[in-house]
């Protein structure tokens, strides 16, 4: 993509996954004790993004590193993920698993929130049956991010999309599972929180990686007219 990209506008293209330019952003405001950090995004999918502690994205040997929506959860075996396989904590915590759910709730038609932004209004309102099934949904993904709690160790969590603007419930089940499953030696500094940048995390994150990217020794040196290179 890249590549394509660079050879239609002849110039240079960086390319990232979302989630990575989400982590990257709120990496670049927090003091530089609260890395490495762990961004979770619940929205229509479930993903992470991993900076170390040196404040560098990592993206593992193929770039797949943070790809949490395709951990499998226990008691999910039948429900199939987009992806293929069965049990994926995105096919049974996400935004479109909610919404299944919600259509197979006991309510009659119209009363119960049948799109996205009618669950984020429902969400927003307080409905009752939104609401208890975003918290199992956040029990669930505690479930997985305490796993990474002790994989990773993170200093700081942060969870942002679209499921944790409208209310605080899906942070809160988050992070009540995360402490109470999580060994006290990887919590105990540990700080589970809303983005600091909102939904701004993402465009701050691109900006990042196109400053620091354009302001390197080869990539200066790259911009230097012929024979100006020392």
């Amino acid at each position: 993509m890249a590549g394509t990209l660079q050879a239609e506008f002849g110039c240079p293209v960086l390319c990232e996954n979302d989630v990575n330019l989400r982590a990257l952003g709120e990496a670049r405001v927090i003091a530089p004790d609260q890395s490495p950090l762990l961004y979770v995004k619940v929205s229509t999918g479930i993903g992470g993004g991993l900076v170390t502690g040196s404040g560098e994205l990592y993206h593992g040997a193929d770039g797949a590193a943070g790809d949490i929506g395709h951990v499998r959860v226990h008691g999910a075996d039948d429900v199939l993920c987009v992806c293929g396989n069965y049990g994926c904590i995105e096919a049974v915590a996400a935004a479109p698993a909610i919404l299944r759910q919600l259509g197979q709730a006991t309510a009659g038609p119209g009363e119960l929130p049948a799109t996205p932004d009618e669950l984020m209004a429902a969400l927003r309102a307080g409905e009752s049956t939104t609401v208890g099934l975003v918290r199992e949904a956040a029990s669930k993904i505690g479930e997985v991010v305490a796993s990474l709690v002790h994989f990773y160790n993170p200093a700081r969590i942060v969870v942002g999309g679209g499921l944790t603007v409208p209310s605080d419930d899906m942070l809160a089940g988050i992070r009540a599972v995360v402490y109470r499953h999580a060994l006290p030696l990887a919590t105990r500094n540990l700080v589970i929180g809303h983005p600091a940048l909102g939904e701004w995390s993402g465009i701050s994150g691109g900006l990042v990686l196109g400053i620091e990217h354009a302001l390197t020794p080869d990539a200066l040196t790259a911009a230097l007219p012929p024979g100006r290179h020392q």
